[in-house]
């Protein structure tokens, strides 16, 4: 059964605290720590870069070695560092 309930003011909060401190951050280094589950070749992957910019489906970095954009959905990081 699907749960139709509406999130918590509480849920929505850390929701969007997640969103909004990555946008706060645009302009930093950073490496996302990112993990495709279902493959085998990109199981878990870092990349490293400059946040372009970020919403609540996905982060576009900058990659400081090539310059190419890379676009990181954000459902598959599993953690930042920020240098």
């Amino acid at each position: 059964m699907i749960d139709m309930t509406y999130p918590s003011r509480e849920d929505r909060n850390k929701f969007y605290y997640n969103d909004n401190f990555l946008m706060m951050n645009k302009g930093k280094t950073v490496c996302f720590y990112v993990s495709f589950p279902n493959s085998k070749e990109w199981k878990d992957i870092i990349f490293k870069g400059i946040i372009e910019n970020s919403n609540n489906k996905y982060t576009l970095i900058r990659d400081i070695n090539s310059n190419k954009l890379i676009l990181i959905f954000n459902d598959y990081i599993d953690y930042v560092i920020f240098e």
